[in-house]
């Protein structure tokens, strides 16, 4: 509740970082916000290995993903292939509106 109360907002995910996937692990240090470090030269490090990290699996990453995503569409009925494009279309306007919103704190 704290945290929500600081950012101002009911929308908010607080995620353990050096657990999740290194996918999300990128995303978020990409987009996301840090709200605490008690060592910013280890935060740095540790961004810093994450991305290298991806960077050196995103064409496997993307393989697996449009190989899976091939055999998620072969198996799918017609509603879940609505289901799936609705929920792809929110994620691209939630993504969109989150980068509008760091343009403005960027250049208030």
């Amino acid at each position: 509740m704290k945290v929500c109360n600081a950012l101002g907002s009911d929308d908010v995910d607080v995620i353990v970082l050096n657990i999740a996937p290194l996918e999300v692990q990128f995303e978020i240090i990409r987009t996301g916000m840090l709200l605490h470090t008690n060592d910013e030269n280890a935060c740095t490090d540790y961004e810093v290995q994450t991305m290298s990290e991806y960077w050196d699996f995103k064409k496997i990453l993307d393989e697996y993903d449009a190989y899976a995503l091939r055999r998620i569409r072969e198996n799918m009925s017609d509603a879940e292939r609505q289901e799936y494009q609705a929920a792809r279309d929110k994620i691209r306007r939630m993504r969109q509106a989150f980068d509008e919103r760091e343009v403005m704190s960027i250049h208030p």
